[in-house]
């Protein structure tokens, strides 16, 4: 008879099995009259659909300066031109 007790090692999906993750992962599957469970997805990206949302594209294309000295530019066009 053998004095170490020889477990089998645990896969990765099993040590990050967490009481937590399992919880959820139950709420998730439950069936019955119960609140449907709808994934939040990142709270802090907005939805497209949001007024806060701006594309990849445009969001770092935001020159408020730029744009405050055109209107004037535009608006001393408009003075000088009906002199």
């Amino acid at each position: 008879m053998s004095a170490f007790h020889n477990a089998e090692p645990r896969t990765r999906e099993q040590r990050l099995q967490t009481k937590e993750t399992v919880e959820k992962t139950m709420l998730k599957a439950r069936r019955g009259n119960y609140h449907k469970y709808e994934e939040a997805g990142n709270p802090l990206v907005p939805e497209p659909t949001s007024p806060l949302y701006a594309a990849e594209a445009n969001r770092f294309n935001r020159d408020a300066a730029g744009e405050i000295r055109d209107e004037k530019l535009a608006a001393l066009r408009r003075q000088q031109v009906t002199q």
